[in-house]
């Protein structure tokens, strides 16, 4: 993918679409978000340091502000200078824009050196990198040991429904249909062994192929990459189209990281430690 494919973006426009995640007039979209979101904060602790790497994506940077707000020294990177000015507003309005320095940086070079954090944030960024490996070499390079990767995984009803070629959060006559042929794409390609399941993700006019892997194959990506796994799970338990699920997912998350359960989030994350180091 073309990372600087939001340049001739307006402003505003970007800013709609990383508001559109954490402010969405869905409430099952919204909730899916941030619950994400708070599951994240919960593995950062206050006064360390912190990098959050972006790419110009919808949900850039607000894992990084949001732990502003929580005491973290927090570091944004993002591809240019209007995506960071659209953080910088989203880091104005909750209040801790003067707490966190940005830095206009590509994900795969970042001008940092080694071990330069405590804490690094890759939040659904590999997955549009040229290079998935020399991503996640950086990662590791500029953390002190200490790193959450999350990509987006498609053991889940919601992830099936986009796959199949419908909306998740909203029904429509196209909905059962997807469940069924979403289904049928997931089943091929995990009997194939490939890494997870294509869709093609159309982003202000262009269509990139966006990778849902299976969640097996991305454990075994970031153990490849110089990783041990201290803990895995899913960023939501998602059911699609319906409010009414409300209730049940929030009681399904408050039992995310069960051994059933963890691998079947609308995205996965793993919080890392460098082999042979370990954080307590």
């Amino acid at each position: 993918m073309d990372l600087r494919v939001f340049d001739n973006i307006s402003f505003e426009s970007l800013y709609e679409r990383l508001d559109s995640r954490w402010n969405s007039n869905h409430e099952l979209k919204k909730y899916i978000h941030r619950a994400k979101f708070d599951k994240l904060l919960s593995h950062l602790t206050t006064g360390e340091s912190l990098l959050d790497i972006g790419r110009g994506g919808s949900v850039d940077g607000i894992l990084g502000v949001l732990a502003a707000k929580k005491g973290l020294n927090a570091t944004i990177s993002n591809v240019s200078e209007k995506n960071l000015k659209v953080i910088q507003k989203f880091a104005e309005i909750q209040g801790v824009k003067e707490q966190i320095t940005f830095v206009e940086a590509l994900p795969f070079e970042l001008p940092f050196k080694d071990q330069s954090f405590q804490n690094v944030i890759a939040l659904h960024i590999l997955e549009h990198l040229p290079d998935f490996k020399q991503g996640l070499e950086e990662i590791r390079r500029v953390s002190q040991n200490k790193a959450i990767v999350a990509l987006p995984t498609c053991l889940n009803f919601c992830a099936i429904s986009r796959l199949g070629g419908s909306h998740y959060f909203e029904f429509s006559w196209k909905s059962p249909f997807s469940l069924i042929y979403g289904s049928w794409r997931l089943l091929y390609h995990a009997v194939k062994g490939d890494e997870g399941v294509a869709e093609d993700m159309e982003e202000f006019g262009r269509v990139n192929k966006h990778l849902w892997r299976f969640p097996w194959k991305m454990r075994k990506s970031l153990k490849e990459g110089g990783f041990e796994i201290v803990q895995f799970g899913p960023d939501a338990i998602p059911l699609p189209w319906f409010n009414a699920w409300l209730p049940l997912m929030r009681k399904l998350d408050k039992f995310s990281y069960h051994p059933v359960l963890k691998h079947f989030g609308m995205g996965s994350h793993a919080v890392l430690s460098k082999k042979n180091q370990y954080y307590e």
